[in-house]
């Protein structure tokens, strides 16, 4: 049985879940995990973090991160980067802000405040619930939503609807 090997009070069991009270860091290093991550506190730069199933990160996330799961992710806080982090996705991703990511999500991207600067392709919608989408390319298979997209100093804002991007990747190899 794959997953974490725990003895406690004269048992030992596996678990496919594995819990990190505070931080990701250099106490901790990289996480590589067959089964559901749970952080409670952010990942900081530098560290990356990889999940089986699904992740919860209750902070922030820093910089160069390369952040994986394959199921459902949640982001407490958000995550900004110059364009070298990543977050890879298999099931919906819930985040406070983006900025500056580049993101692959087989489902929904769902931010509360905003995207700024990211390369997002999603396999379901990319919805912002209060703010705005600023600069970057966007695409999403059933559609974008966001209070406002693009800016009046004319920063280049792309957004691209109707085409999956993992079918788009098969044909571009062909």
């Amino acid at each position: 049985i794959p997953g974490r090997v725990t003895f406690e009070m004269n048992t030992i069991s596996v678990s496919d879940q594995y819990i990190i009270a505070g931080d990701v860091g250099n106490a901790t290093g990289d996480v590589d995990f067959v089964g559901e991550v749970i952080i409670g506190g952010s990942v900081s730069d530098d560290f990356n973090v990889k999940a089986g199933k699904s992740l919860t990160i209750k902070g922030a996330i820093g910089g160069k991160c390369a952040i994986e799961s394959a199921g459902d992710m949640a982001i407490g806080g958000g995550m900004s980067s110059n364009g070298s982090g990543t977050i890879r996705c298999g099931g919906e991703l819930n985040a406070r802000y983006l900025d500056g990511v580049n993101v692959e999500c087989r489902k929904n991207v769902f931010v509360k405040n905003e995207i700024v600067n990211c390369n997002i392709k999603s396999g379901g919608t990319i919805k912002v619930d209060i703010g705005s989408i600023v600069g970057g390319q966007y695409l999403a298979l059933r559609g974008i939503e966001a209070k406002g997209i693009g800016s009046e100093s004319g920063v280049r804002t792309v957004l691209t609807v109707g085409i999956c991007y993992i079918t788009a990747a098969k044909i571009e190899e062909l």
